[in-house]
């Protein structure tokens, strides 16, 4: 009776353990945007690749990531579809596609190019430290999709004006004309780390695949932009209004260059400015 009574009590123990135990929380759900910068916080410290791998574990196991974006291409596969996506912006310009089951096609049907869809990717993490990710997906319910809002653009930050970007021209080619190399290169130092958005117009018969060719208003030189969003790109006509952002390398050799004559950069197509039209 005694052994009885003790075992009756024991259950009893473990059983309130385990109600008192705390209970797994689900994964937070995070937008990819924040989802990397929590990720770059980690890969920055300074960790052996044993610590590293721990703590990239410790995230992804409390993370459900949430992508958003468009639908660049719809095309033909068996009797079914794939479905091609690319960020919002276009970048980056693949993110993977969806494939569609001939049964599956009617769930489908209103969507058309440049729709925003949103799905989830659960991360995990290799031995050796690499960051992986499992689309959650068993078939079209599990991505959420919006009409086509028409094009949208990324926030430009530490931005300058056409107005600017003609001010800091004065200023450093007097700098050059004058031989005043160090005040030169501060200068460019300076205009590197602003992002210079111009307005012009699209060339006639100078478009590309990825590319266009645009007369800025503050200079009359054609200049070759990269477009990197493909909606964009597809709007784009002979004449169009646009803004182009200019970004200089920031290294004291690209400056020294600059000084010289050279100017080591890119820039591209950021906003077309017909407005928020469909296609």
């Amino acid at each position: 009776m005694r052994s009885m009574l003790l075992v009756v009590l024991a259950l009893f123990a473990a059983s309130a353990v385990a109600e008192d135990a705390p209970k797994p929380q689900p994964p937070k759900l995070v937008a990819w945007e924040d989802w990397s910068a929590e990720l770059d916080a980690v890969v920055k410290r300074k960790l052996s690749t044993i610590a590293r791998v721990e703590k990239l574990r410790a995230l992804c196991d409390s993370r459900l990531i949430e992508v958003r974006g468009k639908i660049r291409d719809i095309k033909k596969s068996g009797d079914g579809m794939e479905i091609a996506t690319c960020g919002v912006h276009g970048v980056p310009p693949d993110l993977g596609s969806f494939f569609i089951a001939a049964d599956e096609k009617p769930a489908v049907a209103n969507w058309g190019m440049w729709d925003r869809l949103t799905w989830r990717l659960t991360p995990s993490v290799s031995d050796d430290g690499e960051v992986l990710y499992d689309r959650v997906y068993a078939g079209p319910g599990d991505v959420k999709r919006t009409e086509n809002p028409g094009t949208e653009w990324p926030k430009i930050e530490n931005a300058g004006s056409a107005t600017q970007f003609a001010e800091w021209c004065i200023e450093f080619s007097g700098h050059v004309a004058e031989r005043r190399d160090a005040a030169a290169i501060a200068s460019y130092r300076k205009a590197a780390k602003v992002r210079w958005v111009l307005p012009g117009a699209v060339k006639e018969d100078e478009i590309r695949e990825g590319w266009v060719c645009v007369v800025l208003e503050s200079r009359s030189a054609r200049h070759w932009s990269a477009v990197p969003d493909p909606q964009i790109a597809s709007l784009l006509r002979p004449g169009s209004k646009v803004d182009v952002v200019f970004e200089y390398a920031d290294t004291e050799e690209a400056a020294q260059q600059a000084v010289d004559g050279t100017f080591v950069g890119r820039s591209w197509v950021w906003r077309f400015n017909g407005g928020l039209k469909k296609k």
